[in-house]
């Protein structure tokens, strides 16, 4: 049976970095192509009509449905730093034990233990100084991984990829 054991120590530096990281690559990785050239096109769209445009209301119109979503963006991440430090400030000691084995990830800290199989996991992203395990929709873990053994990494993505469905 494949077993790693390790600790992970997290900080609010850690989690702060880490989550724009994460948010970053999940909105590099998720806009494509036509989406990337959809936003330009509005750009455009936005400069002619602030330009020659005979109706300054649709200048405004668009402007407010870019800063809408620009400030969505940031209330949403805003809200989940807020969520991770205030989760972190109720750990007394702010380190994980994080066992990995063939059936399953557990996670233990003063707030509680968390054991999750591997098919919980869709996929995992590399990001600077964690790993990014996703488990659905809006469900992430950030495993720091500052003097984590490369083996134990290598075997968590190779578990979470092992049990994805085949493409």
């Amino acid at each position: 049976m494949n077993r790693h054991e390790f600790e992970v120590r997290y900080s609010e530096r850690q989690i702060r970095r880490s989550t724009w990281a994460y948010i970053r690559m999940t909105l590099d990785r998720e806009l494509n192509w036509f989406w990337r050239t959809a936003a330009l096109a509005g750009l455009l769209l936005w400069c002619w009509l602030l330009i020659y445009g005979s109706s300054p209301l649709m200048v405004w119109v668009i402007a407010a449905i870019a800063g809408c979503l620009v400030l969505f963006l940031v209330v949403a991440w805003h809200t989940y730093i807020r969520h991770s430090i205030e989760r972190l400030s109720r750990m007394k000691t702010p380190v994980a034990r994080v066992v990995a084995d063939d059936d399953q990830l557990t996670l233990t800290s003063d707030l509680g233990t968390a054991s999750m199989p591997w098919a919980t996991f869709t996929e995992w992203l590399d990001g600077p100084g964690a790993i990014y395990l996703k488990a659905g929709r809006g469900a992430m873990i950030n495993l720091p991984t500052d003097g984590v053994d490369e083996r134990a990494l290598r075997f968590i993505r190779e578990r979470i990829a092992a049990n994805q469905p085949a493409r």
